[in-house]
């Protein structure tokens, strides 16, 4: 994993240096932490995002919503980006926890946040936040997060459905392929609906057979529906997922892609 460097850890470890001190940020607007915050569509556009992935850290928020805010520190840290997020926590938005070692702190949104989401977007079934992250899934959750954002910053993909908003629209989380939901739906550069799926560890070859099953049978009902994905990305971590799927897949071939996770080098984060 890609850790904060000293100089960046330091500086949002000791967040008090904002507490006390306000900053000039483009022009005439000022922000500070001693008074209240109003919401502004980025901030909605993070806190949708942090619903839909779970949680983020800093490095992956800055990339994804303070590429074009100055000023920037080091290894792509924008320290703007920093003082609204200890904002977002200090109000009640966010929450934040570490994990995987002592630099890797994580945020995760709030049932504040879900509310006011729900009322900007009403209708639309987002998920609710966990009170927590999951110690369980945090591994793959964050590698799935790290895939996502490059394949939106490096290969075009657009109009991302996360995996929780689709369980949160229809209700109940076997209602696309069996027992299973794949980790997100997305526009491809071709403009093709796909399907990800993301293996970090070995599943029993019945699962594989399974899923495979289910998916070429969702696609061949589903031909003429023009909203239903045409294809499965596989992102494998392990030769032996490669080559069960492939053993499975025969002669659907033109369903499905795999690639070794090696491709997008998820393991040293979003700048490898």
């Amino acid at each position: 994993m890609n850790t904060l460097s000293n100089t960046v850890q330091t500086e949002f470890e000791n967040i008090g240096h904002f507490k006390n001190n306000e900053k000039l940020i483009s022009g005439n607007q000022k922000l500070t932490l001693s008074k209240a915050i109003c919401l502004t569509q980025r901030d909605y556009e993070l806190l949708r995002f942090l619903i839909e992935m779970k949680f983020a850290s800093v490095i992956e928020i800055c990339h994804k919503f303070f590429t074009n805010v100055q000023p920037e520190n080091i290894n792509g840290v924008n320290t703007y980006a920093i003082k609204r997020l200890v904002q977002l926590k200090k109000e009640g938005f966010l929450n934040s926890t570490k994990a995987f070692d002592a630099s890797k702190r994580l945020f995760y949104p709030t049932q504040k946040a879900y509310s006011s989401l729900t009322k900007v977007f009403p209708g639309e079934g987002l998920p609710k936040p966990g009170k927590t992250i999951d110690g369980r899934t945090v591994v793959h959750d964050y590698y799935l997060l790290i895939l996502r954002l490059k394949l939106e910053s490096q290969f075009n993909a657009t109009q991302w459905i996360s995996d929780r908003t689709l369980r949160a629209a229809t209700g109940k989380p076997d209602s696309i392929i069996g027992n299973d939901t794949p980790d997100g739906i997305y526009t491809d550069a071709e403009g093709e609906i796909v399907a990800l799926e993301l293996e970090v560890s070995v599943k029993t070859k019945a699962r594989y057979l399974n899923k495979v099953n289910n998916y070429v049978k969702l696609i061949r009902e589903n031909r003429t529906n023009p909203e239903m994905f045409k294809k499965v990305h596989y992102v494998v971590f392990s030769d032996t997922s490669r080559k069960l799927l492939e053993a499975y897949i025969g002669i659907y071939k033109q369903f499905f892609k795999i690639e070794m996770a090696t491709k997008y080098n998820l393991k040293n984060g979003l700048f490898a």
